[in-house]
């Protein structure tokens, strides 16, 4: 029994030893499996210093270029700074897309500008600089060129001859002198008036009006009747002291074609003092449409407008009767004054159509 038990006790103890022998051997291979990274790791770290150096001695040799090349830039600026001033290059050059030049309109257009502005404000210190009370006379509006009123004395003020006369004393135009100068012309009306009173006027007086404004007489027009408007020949026959026929431009055969009776104050009891009351509403038209001077707008200043319309065109003075009739030798010579210079023309080659009828 002790021999089984030695025997047993042998077995066990080298079946312990056995596998404390291959735990070693185990563990040793585990080691040097360690041992094995290790020097790998080792190897790299060693390759990874011995780059590291190598880096680090050109990282030295870089820092001295560097060192080298800021010293000779701060030489260089040093040098410089003495001969050129420093330039800070905001935006690097580059080729423009389009040429550079002044902008001639525009300021040219400033200039312009610039001077009509101080134009006004001179013009207003000058006004403003000069300006004095006005009387009664002065604020009176005048409308054309007038020089006579009928009776009216002309007012001139001394001071406008105080130059002229050596400071003596000129006396004003007289109503006893105002007929030796030619005032036998009523006043001219301007085109822009006329028209003025036609588009106020009614019916009635737009008649008289266009019978005046082709030269027909207020005398003459109380003596009209039916038969002397040729409406489909465009004329009128006009009987009495003249008798003559006369045109009548598109306007006033419109007027005369679209109203009845022809004229419309043809059936009046009295056809002058129809004409008569007609005529004297011609001054509240003028008075209406604000003209200066409406007293002086009449029927013979109508009729007298369009003798001077066809005078200044250079009418021959001698065939105006041919279309106003009779016309007195002082009023010719005095109709002579607005024919311009040259020779005369015919009625056929200047304009007969008043711009208001037309």
């Amino acid at each position: 029994v002790i021999k089984d038990k030695s025997t047993q006790g042998q077995w066990v103890l080298v079946s312990q030893t056995q596998q404390t022998i291959a735990g070693a051997h185990q563990r040793v291979e585990v080691l040097r499996g360690e041992l094995a990274k290790q020097k790998e790791v080792a190897a790299h770290f060693t390759n990874s210093f011995a780059e590291y150096k190598g880096l680090e001695s050109e990282l030295d040799r870089f820092q001295k270029m560097y060192s080298q090349a800021e010293s000779q830039v701060v030489d260089m600026e040093v040098r410089a700074s003495g001969k050129y001033p420093p330039v800070d290059v905001i935006e690097k050059a580059y080729p423009p897309g389009t040429p550079f030049y002044p902008h001639y309109w525009r300021d040219a257009l400033l200039i312009l500008v610039g001077a009509a502005l101080l134009a006004l404000i001179a013009v207003w210190v000058l006004e403003y600089l000069t300006r004095r009370p006005r009387d009664d006379e002065e604020l009176i509006p005048v409308t054309g060129v007038r020089v006579y009123s009928g009776g009216r004395a002309l007012a001139i003020p001394e001071s406008s001859f105080a130059g002229l006369t050596g400071g003596q004393q000129v006396p004003a135009i007289t109503e006893a002198q105002a007929p030796t100068l030619p005032t036998l012309l009523p006043r001219e009306p301007l085109p822009a008036e006329v028209a003025a009173l036609w588009d106020l006027a009614e019916p009635p007086q737009r008649e008289l009006m266009a019978l005046l404004l082709c030269g027909v007489g207020p005398e003459e027009c109380a003596l009209l009747s039916a038969e002397d408007f040729l409406l489909d020949d465009s004329s009128l026959r006009l009987p009495g002291k003249a008798p003559r026929k006369i045109d009548l431009p598109p306007a006033a055969r419109k007027l005369f074609s679209e109203h009845a009776p022809v004229p419309l104050w043809a059936d009046a009891e009295s056809p002058a003092a129809s004409v008569a009351e007609l005529a004297g509403r011609i001054p509240l038209l003028a008075s209406d449409a604000g003209v200066a001077q409406p007293q002086e707008m009449t029927a013979d200043a109508l009729r007298h407008g369009y003798l001077a319309f066809l005078v200044r065109q250079g009418a021959r003075l001698t065939e105006l009767e041919r279309i106003v009739g009779s016309v007195p030798d002082n009023h010719l010579k005095a109709y002579a004054a607005l024919s311009p210079a040259g020779p005369g023309k015919r009625l056929d080659a200047v304009e007969r159509v008043y711009p208001a009828l037309r």
